[in-house]
């Protein structure tokens, strides 16, 4: 009887192990997505900016050289 107490509570104890891991690897892996998720946000508003700097310096700044003073509307 006392066997069967030790065994269990031996299982018990690698159960217990067996979850903590796995719940240490889901967070990291909650982590990792989070920061994937966080790079991408952070390329995706620097592509915006630079689409925005180049429609901005693109087509107003040719046209203000070749139209003198006055550019295309846009400041």
């Amino acid at each position: 009887m006392r066997e069967s107490g030790a065994a269990a509570v031996a299982a018990h104890a690698s159960r217990k192990r067996q979850a903590s891991s796995v719940k240490r690897q889901a967070s990291s892996v909650k982590r990792q997505a989070s920061s994937v998720k966080r790079q991408a946000s952070s390329v995706e508003r620097r592509a915006k900016s630079e689409e925005r700097r180049a429609r901005r310096a693109g087509p107003s700044a040719s046209g203000r050289a070749r139209r003198g003073a006055t550019g295309s509307g846009h400041p």
